[in-house]
């Protein structure tokens, strides 16, 4: 899995992301870490199995091969705008957006908060909470770009590829998914995810979900300025499509700094 994921990243940015004469190193010392609900395998340290099923109710990961990193996952192409100003931030129609079947992640999780996120529709002003199938991307990308916040919810993957999504269209991500910080965020001991998205408890969520949300879409003016400039700022670290990105500068530099042992 962390193999696929990893030649998946070099075939989507050969040229563009990374300095061709330093490739070649990253390709042979280091692959792309996936955290996975799957853990049907022996722990290779200490000889058990971490579960007694194929699937686990938190994720994790399988042996790791040499050294691994953890990377940031493609964001829809369409979803992205420019830097924008405060002001026009703030004119988003939208407050808070969720888009997603009721009913389509693994494990019982996933399935409540989705259920609870559902009724925010009919109390939260401005609040976008839609169910349904699939929609045209030029759909799904203006609903984006139309939102202040943007929730996150614990799916099948942590690394869920909406909060990318999300960076991509200026939203601010409402992170609502208790293993996000500690499998899926790429870069997290150099990154301050806390300046630019908020984590909320699953707990918490799901007792008070429009009480989270009441206080999500009514914070002080001084602290979402301070958020959306340090959104502004770390999607280029973790954007691969990012104008300016730095995504690949800061891969190389992570495996220089966890890789080598020289």
């Amino acid at each position: 899995m962390s193999h696929w994921m990893f030649l998946k990243t070099k075939r989507s940015y050969p040229m563009q992301a990374f300095p061709v004469a330093r490739f070649g190193v990253l390709r042979n010392m280091v692959l792309g870490r996936y955290a996975t609900s799957r853990l049907g395998i022996n722990d290779t340290v200490y000889g058990f199995r971490p579960t007694l099923h194929w699937y686990s109710p938190y994720l994790g990961y399988g042996e790791q091969w040499r050294c691994t990193l953890l990377l940031p996952t493609k964001s829809f192409q369409l979803a992205w705008l420019a830097d924008m100003p405060f002001e026009d931030w703030r004119r988003r129609p939208v407050s808070i957006y969720f888009r997603g079947n009721p009913r389509q992640v693994w494990g019982r999780r996933g399935d409540d908060l989705r259920d609870k996120a559902k009724p925010l529709m009919s109390v939260i002003p401005g609040a976008n909470i839609l169910g349904g199938g699939k929609v045209p991307a030029e759909t799904y990308a203006e609903e984006l770009q139309s939102s202040k916040f943007c929730l996150i919810l614990q799916s099948d993957d942590p690394q869920i590829s909406r909060f990318y999504d999300a960076l991509a269209a200026g939203c601010i991500p409402v992170v609502v998914n208790d293993e996000f910080l500690l499998n899926a965020a790429p870069f997290a001991d150099r990154l301050n995810y806390l300046g630019f998205a908020l984590h909320i408890p699953e707990s918490q969520f799901s007792d008070f979900p429009a009480l989270v949300m009441h206080l999500t879409y009514n914070m002080q003016e001084a602290r979402l300025r301070s958020m959306l400039a340090a959104l502004l700022e770390a999607r280029q670290i973790l954007l691969w499509s990012h104008p300016q990105s730095r995504t690949a500068a800061w891969a190389l530099s992570e495996a220089s700094h966890t890789c080598s042992h020289d």
